[in-house]
This record gives structure tokens, C-alpha cells and sequence, in this order.
């Protein structure tokens, strides 16, 4: 991994040491909410006050995690440019990343947003991720 771009820091490691104080280093910069993903681990969420707290992973069977990043990027922009709450956003993404990862490819492996909607996901005694609509 590259360092970071807004600070040149080195980013969270992949077992997520390092992760609080990328988020803290964002926060110093004036961001208002900071959200590290971590891999299978999930991702921290850092609000602007309040304590930092962990998103967990929904468990699947990974195939392929090449687009899981950019698959969660944009579904929690898509959920939070629909002004749903933080938490509604977070689990989306999460939906839409773990859908993701069980799917080879990057592009072919984004879910759509009715696959997203309509998986409740493994924690909740819901069916394996949908296959591809496309």
C-alpha cells in the first residue's frame, strides 16, 4: 500500500494496527466524519464526536475482493447523497461489499442496488448473496 494521499502517512495495516490514527489524522485535517475500511475486518467508522467504532464484515465466502473497496466507496456515497443516516449508509455499504467479494471480477462483481436491497446478508439467517441480474 502507498501512503496515504491527503496526508502522506503510511495507511492502517492490513490486520487494521494503525487504523485510529489514520482516522484521528483525518479528523486534525477538518474532516468531519472518517470511515477506514479494513478489509475483511470491515471498517472503523470515527464520527466527529462520540467514540470511534468498528463496522464488522458480513461473513461470505470470498471469491475475489479485488473491487470490494470501491464497490463499498460507492454505495455509502450513493446512501449518504440520499441523506440516509450514517448507519443506514454504513450498512448498505457493507451489503454492497460483501455481495461484491463473493463475485469474480471488479466491474461484473458490483452488485446492483436491488441485489443490495434486497439481501439481508448471512447475520441475520438471510440467503447467500444474490447472483449477478446483469
Amino acid at each position: 500500500m502507498g501512503p496515504d494521499a491527503a496526508s502522506g502517512a503510511p495507511p492502517a495495516g492490513p490486520d487494521g494496527t494503525g487504523a485510529l490514527e489514520a482516522a484521528a489524522r483525518r479528523l486534525s485535517q477538518g474532516r468531519i466524519h472518517v470511515v477506514v475500511t479494513l478489509g475483511e475486518r470491515g471498517c472503523l467508522y470515527v464520527p466527529p464526536a462520540g467514540a470511534a467504532r468498528a463496522i464488522p464484515a458480513l461473513p461470505v465466502a470470498a471469491v475475489d475482493t479485488t473491487a470490494a473497496g470501491d464497490t463499498f466507496a460507492g454505495a455509502l456515497a450513493v446512501a449518504l447523497a440520499e441523506e440516509r443516516s450514517v448507519d443506514e449508509a454504513l450498512a448498505f455499504a457493507t451489503r454492497a461489499a460483501g455481495i461484491s467479494v463473493t463475485r469474480p471480477g471488479a466491474q461484473p462483481s458490483m452488485p446492483s442496488r436491488a441485489e443490495v436491497e434486497a439481501w439481508t446478508g448471512p447475520a441475520s439467517g438471510g440467503p447467500a448473496p444474490p447472483a449477478p441480474t446483469r
